[in-house]
């Protein structure tokens, strides 16, 4: 599905609906809102490129080809691509529901991203 900020697609779904596989690639200097879900945690393996996780406003991990982290369900994220080439990731999600309406978003301050 294309986005403004780059495209996603399912690689697996459970028929039961708490686990979905989810490819990302984030163009370029692009970045996705900060956002949070409820019923779901989401685990990001980073396949290529570059990027940073920023959660709960004040922290950021840099993400590097190889690198994982985890984003518990009820945690603020965003993702952001800060390099010239695109940031692909598998996403794995689980929990009680893998809706996609299972996403609050947040509006973006400019200062706000170190």
């Amino acid at each position: 599905m294309d986005r403004p900020w780059g495209k996603w697609s399912v690689l697996y779904e459970h028929e039961d609906n708490t686990t979905k596989v989810k490819r990302l690639v984030v163009n370029p200097n692009s970045s996705l809102s900060r956002q949070k879900h409820a019923s779901r945690n989401e685990l990001w393996h980073v396949v290529e490129g570059r990027g940073i996780v920023e959660l709960y406003r004040n922290t950021n991990f840099r993400l590097e080809a190889h690198s994982m982290i985890e984003i518990p369900a009820g945690g603020w994220h965003k993702l952001i691509n800060d390099s010239d080439e695109e940031l692909v990731i598998i996403e794995i999600q689980y929990g009680d529901t893998c809706d996609e309406e299972d996403i609050e978003r947040q509006e973006d301050d400019a200062d706000e991203v170190e």
